[in-house]
């Protein structure tokens, strides 16, 4: 009797997607603990431990690449319907910025100057996170 194994269709797409979030706190300890944090609150598994290094005092940038395996359709399998999926996992209605190519993409928060709202675009999951990137990849 032969096992199959069941994965998904998106198994084995050449799509890269990471998530780079910018923490101001006074330590390594406490930006991994607000990194893990707001990665469990996305609910997204992570393929690997993220990667966390200073930038400047009290400043941090952990980067975590998913894993989108899991989800059992992405349809159209293009970089703004990946973005627009890991976005839609953050719970507040923020604004982000975007630029989206068929090879891949952006979105940003917060969003520049011009294209902010008001006390809307100021809280993404914690108070320490500053800035979070979505970026997605084509590997083809």
């Amino acid at each position: 009797m032969t096992q199959h194994s069941q994965q998904s269709p998106n198994a084995h797409q050449p799509w890269t997607v990471t998530v780079r979030i910018g923490i101001e706190v006074a330590n390594r300890t406490a930006a991994l603990e607000k990194a893990a944090n707001a990665f469990a609150e996305i609910d997204i598994p992570l393929k690997w431990e993220p990667s966390l290094s200073p930038h400047g005092i009290d400043r941090w940038v952990v980067t975590g690449e998913l894993d989108l395996s899991h989800l059992p359709v992405i349809d159209p399998d293009n970089a703004e319907t990946r973005l627009s999926y890991v976005a839609s996992r953050f719970p507040e209605e923020v604004l982000w910025s975007s630029r989206v190519s068929d090879d891949g993409g952006s979105f940003e928060w917060p969003p520049n100057f011009w294209d902010r709202r008001s006390a809307d675009d100021d809280y993404l999951l914690d108070p320490a996170i500053r800035a979070v990137l979505i970026r997605v990849a084509n590997q083809k």
